[in-house]
């Protein structure tokens, strides 16, 4: 097996290798002169070097700058072995280590998902066999396929962009996939706010910026639609934490004749 890198992916073609089995060195030929070298053995990494680096330092170091031609030479072993993990956790601890020291995502192709995705594991054996720090078990042990982003971290108790760089971690390597939500309808639940006055309605912050990003501009009114197919545009600002519902204040309520717990659709107004 030959190619170029940039045409392949450096960590497709080393997770490649190590479905396979295989048992060889998978050379590169770096437009440096330094030459790569990761050799396998059954499936498992056991060695790595690139230029004077070796093990996890040279793997990151080669997906840091993925350029060159590469072979893989069946049959062939290092002089030494000195990893003696499996495939998932070595490169797992790989791409932490290059997110956490050089703010690189490994998966450029991975973009970050937004707070409404809702991320699904897609294997749990494998998941299951990985060492996860404390913040990476909060975050995978909230993914259920429903449960977004932004829930997963207010659950967790984490900040947004740790959770969502954990998640592109599992997902370079096949471990979880994320379900893009269109936000542009919204179903959601009339409530009552003490603090609102006017005729003005809030609405989560997430759902709204979602609608920003959508329409390329901010949004400031909403369209409703009751359940009695009446129609009714506001102007909306956003809060945190709100989740699924839409805030009335009581002088609203009564004069649209609306009923707190009532269920409504709700779209950004062009």
């Amino acid at each position: 097996m030959r190619g170029s890198l940039g045409i392949f992916s450096l960590l497709d073609l080393l997770q490649l290798l190590g479905s396979n089995q295989s048992k060889g060195c998978l050379s590169i030929h770096h437009p440096t002169d330094r030459e790569g070298r990761v050799f396998f053995d059954v499936g498992r990494v056991v060695f790595a070097q690139f230029g004077t680096l070796e093990d996890a330092a040279a793997v990151r170091a080669m997906l840091l700058d993925e350029r060159g031609n590469f072979e893989f030479i069946p049959g062939r072993m290092p002089q030494k072995k000195t990893i003696n993990v499996s495939l998932d956790n070595f490169l797992f601890e790989v791409i932490r280590e290059l997110d956490e020291n050089t703010k690189v995502t490994v998966e450029k192709k991975i973009l970050p998902p937004n707070e409404l995705d809702a991320p699904r594991i897609l294997d749990n054996a494998r998941i299951s066999s990985l060492t996860l720090s404390a913040d990476e078990f909060s975050v995978i042990e909230l993914i259920d396929g429903e449960r977004s982003v932004s829930a997963i971290a207010q659950a967790a108790k984490q900040p947004l962009d740790l959770v969502q760089t954990v998640l592109i971690r599992f997902s370079s390597l096949g471990l979880v996939d994320v379900k893009k939500r269109s936000p542009r309808i919204a179903r959601l639940v009339i409530g009552l706010s003490r603090e609102l006055t006017d005729m003005r309605v809030c609405v989560d912050e997430v759902i709204l910026r979602s609608w920003d990003r959508q329409h390329g501009r901010p949004v400031s009114k909403i369209r409703m639609r009751d359940t009695a197919g009446q129609e009714f545009v506001f102007e909306a600002f956003g809060t945190p934490n709100l989740g699924a519902y839409l805030l009335f204040s009581s002088n609203a309520i009564m004069r649209y004749d609306l009923h707190a717990g009532a269920q409504v659709l709700v779209k950004p107004e062009a």
